[in-house]
């Protein structure tokens, strides 16, 4: 089997073959062969083994400087040479400071590149299922529509992570990872952990309308509105509606969009947060994680992880795109269900 000259193992910095197998490690990548065609990543992996390399050959001369220098202490000691043995031993104990400053640079070095490819393979994939894509990791653009949601929870820091600006069936939406905590001396309680999710729809509603389940932690300013009950005693005990009247409510709250409501397994799992305002419906779900976090994609806490745990994590996950996919079908099914029954649709309904 040939090797491909332009591919390399993100793993050891190895060529990897025709058949994308690493020819050192043999990790197998051929599940997620198109992200070694993307640009970003060959660029990433270029670099990579790039540093890689140069990480070798530093090590090699250092383990070829430090074994000459016990070599060297031995003689020394075998012809009785007590000074100048001292002195040998003294000029290696200082070069091993540098060499542990060295240490801790490559390693922290090393540790972007990981997390760079992380992000990487992330967008990669998205690029898969939607078109015209923006993701920003580390954004925090999504926080300018903090306002209209109206919380009335109390923190002071705010974080929004893995933003996503783009189209799906003809519909302009934006997602992120929102984090909200609140920090007090040496102490950070977690307000809110979850996604985040933004559409904007063809037609602007009049007044706000907020849909919520009991179980969701954060109070809202809009429960200072009135609460509009339905006729459906099961519906009202999973979902609390207000609004500034019945009116309002009801040109969204079908019986239709209530039937999705409760039939859908993502509000019966995760308490939930649907604000109608303006041209646009934001959506809160209180999963507790990021959806692209890399221990949630990995299946690991991060409150209770080992050393061993997160090398046997991070090497399981270096490229299963599964776990990511699985992210996307969670966004594209909250979009489906707002899409199905909502007339604010309607211009988008047909749209595939």
């Amino acid at each position: 089997m040939k090797t491909n000259e332009a591919f390399f193992c993100p793993l050891c910095a190895h060529k990897v073959t025709e058949s994308f197998r690493c020819t050192k490690c043999r990790m197998d990548f051929s599940e997620a062969h198109f992200i070694f065609y993307d640009e970003n990543f060959q660029r990433w992996v270029q670099q990579y083994a790039a540093f890689m390399r140069r990480v070798r050959t530093f090590w090699k001369i250092a383990g070829c400087a430090i074994l000459g220098g016990i070599m060297l202490i031995a003689a020394l000691n075998t012809l009785g040479q007590e000074s100048h043995r001292y002195t040998v031993i003294a000029m290696m104990i200082l070069g091993f400071v540098p060499l542990m400053f060295i240490l801790i640079g490559q390693g922290n070095r090393l540790q972007a590149y990981k997390k760079r490819k992380h992000h990487i393979i992330i967008e990669a994939v998205l690029r898969r299922y939607f078109h015209h894509l923006r993701y920003s990791p580390h954004g925090s653009t999504m926080l300018r529509f903090l306002p209209e949601l109206n919380l009335a929870g109390k923190w002071n820091r705010s974080f929004s992570s893995h933003e996503l600006w783009t189209q799906y069936r003809g519909v302009n939406f934006m997602f992120s990872d929102l984090s909200l905590t609140r920090v007090s001396g040496q102490r950070e309680n977690q307000v809110f952990r979850g996604p985040w999710l933004t559409l904007e729809m063809g037609k602007a509603v009049s007044q706000p309308v907020l849909i919520t389940t009991p179980s969701f932690t954060i109070q809202s300013n809009f429960h200072r509105r009135t609460e509009v009950p339905t006729e459906d005693i099961n519906f009202n005990n999973r979902f609390k509606v207000f609004a500034a009247n019945g009116i309002h409510a009801f040109k969204i709250l079908t019986p239709a969009m209530m039937e999705l409501l409760m039939s859908s397994e993502l509000f019966y799992w995760y308490p939930a947060y649907m604000v109608f305002t303006g041209n646009k419906v934001h959506v809160l779900m209180e999963t507790g994680q990021q959806v692209f976090d890399f221990y949630n994609l990995v299946g690991v806490s991060s409150a209770h992880t080992s050393w061993a745990q997160t090398m046997e994590a991070s090497r399981r996950s270096q490229f299963s795109i599964r776990p990511i996919e699985y992210q996307v079908s969670f966004i594209q099914r909250l979009i489906d269900l707002l899409l199905q029954k909502t007339y604010f649709f309607d211009h988008v309904s047909n749209i595939k």
